[in-house]
């Protein structure tokens, strides 16, 4: 027994992701002068040293050089981890659709089951059993990240998440790994180990809760400036929904993880704290994409709420959580539906000096890893070249609108909606204002159109890279109006004229202050972009600080 338990102990270098009470002693190294032999070994008496081809796991472990040590001993280690993991994580597939009737728990209204992939509940606009990711940086819908991820609790989330992915394509997963593979991005400042150091202010909270912590109204942990930076010391309830592309394993341990970010939420529901977190989460939906708003540009165009189809009464007659958290749900389900439009689906490059095939290693080392190819794919998503999904995206965004009119004549109980709730509560806020002699605050100016502020945008960011020969990331480029060709912004693609301009104008209002987050200006605040209740007030706000910056470069040639 004592030799198994030294066999399965990973070296102090290599990350741990092996499954939940696998982990013992560290052994010294001098206490393995040589690998036990096969009959020390006795796999035949227990079964988990099977894998599934039913493949010797301890080929090779008695192989030794001239001096008697160890032929590379911590790979043949993690091999046996590997197969561990493989039997480890399908057996919780197994236990998934084992479970798919019975054991299943509520929260709320809706219906989970402990492990079951992260999925959009249509009715309510809410991704239920999301696994967290908390950590201590930001990231804002439209962006791509490559992961490095090495902690213990999160390389065990993601093989359990990639493991639905893996069953579904064996065909046995029963329904638990289509669609796509969602995980939750919420920032934790200092990352795992604030999480760990017990303080409340770093404690995963939902929004009800945060909303009624008075310790957040504490001085010290007040959204404030270090130095020239904007800093939260405190864990967010807002956050990033993410969409795995691809992986890689390495041979470490490690895995490498391609994700891109395609909508926010707020955390709504708590159900696990540990290994690793989940939650059920809502989306939260720019203003001017909610049917109720009553924004002067409901969706981007000309439709009122006043002048429109939709009047004032009607709309004043929804504004309660009653209803709307309904209309709600239809109108995040349309929203999805432009995801396919909105993002691609690149995968990992390989490598050079790999030559892969079905029958290749499917673990790769820190060598392998073509950080020029995958820098390529960064740090922003692309659009698709296929805008077949537009139309039904469309009819699905026409039907939330439509959805309105049937809530209206509904019970009104005087509940605000959820987003005017974390409006008044603080969750939810606007940027705060350039306060500089040379800046025109145009938030005094009652610019509430999208197309102005986005017009206008587009005309300082003109002057900024004209200033600075910058050269706008074609990315950020394609989102250019096509009224607009007269600036010398020229994009090498354009996107198709079925694409609505409110959805144009919110990706370009997350994307524009990413190309300043470097400076004074855009320091620190993609949480504050990410808290931004709606499309125009972040357009204002990054249409402030460009203002800003380009009176300055002005002032350099004066």
């Amino acid at each position: 027994m004592l030799i198994l338990l030294l066999l399965f102990q990973r070296p102090t270098s290599v990350p741990s992701f092996l499954p939940p009470l696998t982990h013992v002693f560290n052994p010294r190294r001098d206490a393995l002068p040589y690998p036990p032999s096969r009959k020390e070994f006795n796999r035949v008496s227990s079964s988990v040293f099977t894998s599934d081809k039913d493949d010797d796991i301890t080929d090779g472990m008695d192989d030794d050089d001239d001096d008697g040590r160890i032929i590379d001993f911590d790979s043949r280690r993690m091999d046996i981890v590997r197969k561990l993991q493989n039997t480890y994580y399908r057996s919780i597939n197994d236990l998934d659709y084992g479970r798919k009737s019975e054991d299943k728990e509520s929260y709320g209204n809706d219906i989970c089951s402990s492990g079951k992939t992260a999925k959009l509940d249509e009715a309510t606009g809410r991704v239920l059993n999301l696994p967290l990711w908390r950590v201590g940086w930001v990231e804002t819908p439209g962006r791509r990240n490559c992961l490095n991820v090495h902690e213990g609790q999160y390389t065990h989330m993601f093989e359990t998440i990639l493991s639905r992915s893996t069953a579904s394509e064996r065909g046995d997963d029963e329904g638990l790994g289509e669609g796509p593979l969602y995980f939750g991005h919420l920032y934790l400042p200092g990352g795992s180990a604030s999480g760990r150091s017990g303080q409340g202010k770093y404690q995963l909270k939902t929004w009800q809760q945060e909303l009624y912590d008075e310790a957040r109204f504490d001085l010290s942990v007040l959204n404030t400036y270090k130095g020239n930076e904007y800093v939260n010391d405190r864990s967010a309830v807002v956050g990033c929904l993410m969409q795995i592309l691809d992986h890689l394993r390495m041979d470490d341990g490690r895995l490498i993880i391609l994700v891109q970010a395609v909508e926010r939420f707020v955390v709504d529901e708590i159900i696990q704290t540990r290994p690793y977190a989940v939650a059920n989460v809502q989306i939260l939906l720019d203003d001017e994409q909610l049917p109720w708003s009553k924004s002067t540009n409901l969706r981007g165009g000309n439709d009122v709420v006043k002048g429109g189809n939709l009047s004032s009464d009607n709309a004043k007659r929804a504004i309660d959580e009653n209803i709307c958290k309904y209309i709600r749900g239809n109108a995040v389900s349309a929203s999805f539906y432009y995801h396919d439009y909105e993002f691609d689906k690149p995968k990992l490059p390989i490598s050079d000096n790999r030559i892969v095939d079905d029958k290749s290693d499917k673990y790769i080392s820190k060598d392998d890893i073509p950080w020029i190819g995958i820098s390529k794919l960064l740090p922003f998503a692309r659009y698709s070249t296929d805008d077949i999904s537009l139309e039904r995206a469309n009819e699905k965004r026409d039907s939330a609108d439509k959805s309105l009119f049937v809530a209206s004549d509904g019970f009104a109980a005087g509940v605000p909606p959820l987003e005017q709730q974390l409006q008044d509560g603080g969750i939810l806020w606007n940027p705060f204002p350039i306060m500089a002699s040379d800046v025109v605050i145009r938030r005094s100016q009652d610019l509430s159109d999208c197309d102005s502020l986005e017009t206008l945008l587009w005309l300082a960011l003109d002057d900024f890279c004209r200033a600075t020969r910058f050269v706008l990331p074609e990315e950020i480029s394609c989102l250019i109006p096509p009224e607009m060709d007269y600036l010398g912004i020229t994009p090498k693609t354009t996107l198709s004229p079925k694409y609505p301009k409110l959805r144009r104008q919110r990706r370009l209002s997350y994307l524009a202050p990413s190309l300043i987050e470097n400076l004074d200006v855009g320091k620190g605040m993609r949480q504050v972009w990410l808290n931004t209740p709606s499309t125009r007030a972040r357009l204002r706000g990054a249409l402030e600080r460009f203002d800003h910056l380009n009176n300055e470069l002005m002032g350099q040639f004066n």
